[in-house]
């Protein structure tokens, strides 16, 4: 995401730096308040840019990015909604569609689409989380020191659009955490965590 700073609302790019340098000059700094940043109107509509940038298939819902823009009221009443449930502490995650995309070596790759409302309520999350969990990665935390954001391991992969293609009638439902592959490394996804709840709760540091 840091090529896309630029593009961010100025509240919530003044409010992810701070988080990271935060992070970076307390690492046992407990973090609490940050439910309702992700619940910020313009975290939910700069999540929701990312998500329509990234594209991608339907969910188990069946409901594409098209057809929440066509809908009634379209993306400020899909929106709407997922905030008001969100606040509301109501939102919780549905199942994930489970598709296989077959490999070079005769196995097969699973890979794990959340519905449009999801992915979302998941890019929101990362909008706020990302800057404190990348405090904690050095260098050699990736292959060759390679510099590449957290949520870019996630959400720039194209996976929903080679699954719809290779996988198109291979798609079964699944509870629980959806898991991408980057090449043969196997890595979950915040999807599940008991719902995003419950992730957020954790990393507010609640006190006992």
């Amino acid at each position: 995401m840091r090529g896309e700073a630029a593009s961010l609302p100025p509240r919530l790019s003044s409010l992810r730096p701070s988080l990271g340098r935060k992070a970076k000059q307390e690492p046992t700094y407990r973090f609490y308040t940050l439910y309702d940043k992700v619940c910020w109107a313009e975290t939910m509509g700069a999540a929701w840019a990312q998500v329509r940038r990234n594209g991608g298939a339907a969910g188990v819902d069946g409901v594409t990015i098209e057809q929440v823009e066509q809908g009634e009221g379209g993306v400020q009443a899909f929106l709407g909604a997922l905030r008001a449930d969100l606040l509301a502490r109501r939102y919780r995650p549905g199942p994930v569609r489970r598709v296989y995309i077959p490999k070079a070596n005769g196995k097969v790759r699973p890979l794990g689409i959340p519905t449009v409302r999801d992915r979302v309520a998941q890019t929101a999350v990362l909008l706020i989380v990302e800057p404190i969990f990348e405090a904690d990665f050095l260098d050699c935390s990736l292959e060759d020191g390679l510099d590449v954001p957290l949520g870019h391991l996630f959400a720039d992969l194209p996976v929903d659009h080679v699954a719809a293609e290779a996988v198109q009638n291979a798609a079964e439902v699944v509870e629980g955490p959806a898991d991408i592959d980057v090449g043969d490394v196997h890595m979950p996804v915040f999807v599940g965590l008991g719902g995003l709840l419950e992730a957020t709760a954790f990393l507010e540091g609640a006190a006992a």
